[in-house]
């Protein structure tokens, strides 16, 4: 499975917050997936998962996951890449 293209929605107003931008993952050009995050942490930008919460327990849990660590660095690195400007693909 391959990373066909990837969106980026910035935030205008993020007040400093650390949530950055939204992406939107199109893989082999026939599945879209929304709500990546690109989120400012203490070490420099970072990709988080879309999640959904469970107000019960008021936990949240990925809703998408890749199944390989090396899949999963793929996924950020073009989401990241996407959001620097499309630098380093």
């Amino acid at each position: 499975m391959n990373v066909t293209e990837v969106r980026i929605n910035r935030l205008k107003n993020s007040n400093g917050g650390k949530l950055a931008a939204f992406a939107s993952v199109t893989f082999d050009d026939v599945l879209v997936v929304r709500d990546f995050r690109v989120m400012n942490g203490e070490e420099g930008a970072f990709v988080a998962f879309p999640q959904r919460q469970n107000k019960k327990e008021d936990k949240y849990y990925d809703t998408v996951f890749p199944l390989s660590k090396e899949f999963r660095e793929t996924i950020s690195r073009k989401v990241l890449s996407e959001y620097n400007g499309g630098k380093g693909n």
